[in-house]
């Protein structure tokens, strides 16, 4: 027998210890990323554990989420529980940990006490070299239309009133808290919701996406936040995956020959340096890093006009970060208006040309790369005027 008023008072105060308040009768799906996030912690802390592993714990969380999980860590740490935290969010690392193990390639390749690193020190332990600071391209006068105009789109429940451009060449930034709207109006404007009003245009032709596979044919591209769910199919080959996007237009009743792929997987090889024993191979098997780099390689083989991106580079090391972030570089530079959301705004600082801040599904601010720094977005997408 199941005594539910009890399970509920229990569940109540695991989720309250870390400054969650949800239903917990309400079905987990239907609770935004960073609050099923919450509620696995919750779920682990709510045992009385001696020692608790929390693997890549903040990646869907906001900064107020993270502050009261990195709270509940040091209280426990006082009453004796033993934590082993991964991440590959530096400044984590340094404001939660004793000391470091550092993997590499599946070795341990040092163990230290944080007092004894530095960043720069832990970023080539983890990767074997130094990384060269990224320095965004010279900006370039753009000529012409938007690449994606957006005016006046509105979705219920999710945003409203949005107006934005995106030039060829040009990189903008989406910042903003968790349920803003960014993710919203990416998937809207790649046909995965139905706005209620609104207009947008690719290269100057007004779009109306009632599917993705419209989107796809519209030259629009999305790299979806969630690669395991959404962006691939664990199942299938690194070539598969690769291939599935540039070759859904084509109608076929058997599979196509491996041959005339063979272009598109050597150029994402060779191009995105992916880091995997053979195209054969099934994509489950390599890290995150090289799963995200499949994602950006499926849909730069469809040759689009506008590339949207979320959270691309979340859960991946700072090595394959720096290379995403050059990759993207070269694709803007290659005249593809690109459109990214996240919520590292540091990320958006090293990014964008433009930064604009939703905050409760409005669009409240628009920043330039000489006027954003990571107080304003923070100011902004507060609600502060």
């Amino acid at each position: 027998m199941i005594d539910w008023r009890r399970t509920r008072v229990r569940a109540l105060a695991a989720m309250r210890r870390l400054g969650l308040e949800v239903d917990p009768s309400l079905p987990v799906r239907r609770l935004r990323p960073d609050q099923q996030q919450m509620v696995e912690i919750a779920r682990a802390l709510s045992i009385d554990a001696r020692v608790l592993i929390l693997d890549e714990p903040t990646s869907s969380l906001t900064d107020d989420e993270v502050a009261a999980l990195f709270g509940l860590v040091h209280k426990l740490r006082e009453e004796g529980v033993a934590t082993i935290f991964v991440s590959h969010r530096l400044k984590e690392v340094f404001d939660l940990v004793d000391r470091v193990t550092v993997l590499r390639d599946g070795r341990t390749v040092a163990e230290s006490s944080i007092e004894e690193l530095d960043r720069p020190k832990l970023i080539h332990l983890m990767v074997g070299r130094a990384l060269e600071d990224i320095e965004p391209p010279v900006a370039q006068e753009r000529e012409g239309g938007a690449a994606l105009r957006v005016r006046g789109l509105t979705l219920p429940g999710g945003f409203a009133d949005v107006d934005l451009e995106v030039a060829p060449g040009e990189i903008v930034g989406l910042a903003g808290l968790v349920g803003a709207g960014r993710s919203e109006l990416l998937e809207v404007l790649f046909g995965l919701h139905r706005p209620t009003d609104g207009v947008v245009q690719v290269d100057g032709e007004e779009v109306a996406s009632k599917h993705p596979r419209q989107s796809i044919r519209n030259g629009v591209a999305f790299v979806p936040a969630d690669r395991k769910l959404q962006g691939l199919v664990l199942e299938m080959s690194v070539r598969e995956n690769l291939v599935m996007a540039s070759t859904s237009r084509i109608s076929r009743a058997r599979r196509p020959a491996a041959r005339r792929e063979l272009p598109i997987v050597r150029s994402s090889f060779d191009g995105m340096h992916i880091r995997a024993a053979s195209p054969r191979v099934s994509v489950a098997t390599l890290s995150g890093g090289n799963q995200q780099k499949v994602v950006l390689g499926k849909w730069l083989a469809t040759e689009p006009r506008v590339l949207m991106l979320d959270e691309p580079t979340r859960g991946v090391d700072v090595g394959a970060k720096s290379e995403i972030y050059r990759l993207l570089f070269d694709v803007a530079q290659s005249g593809v208006g690109i459109l990214v959301s996240s919520s590292e705004n540091a990320e958006l600082l090293t990014l964008c040309d433009r930064v604009i801040v939703m905050f409760r599904g409005r669009v409240v601010a628009e920043l330039s790369r000489d006027e954003a720094t990571e107080a304003r977005i923070a100011h902004f997408a507060g609600g502060h005027r």
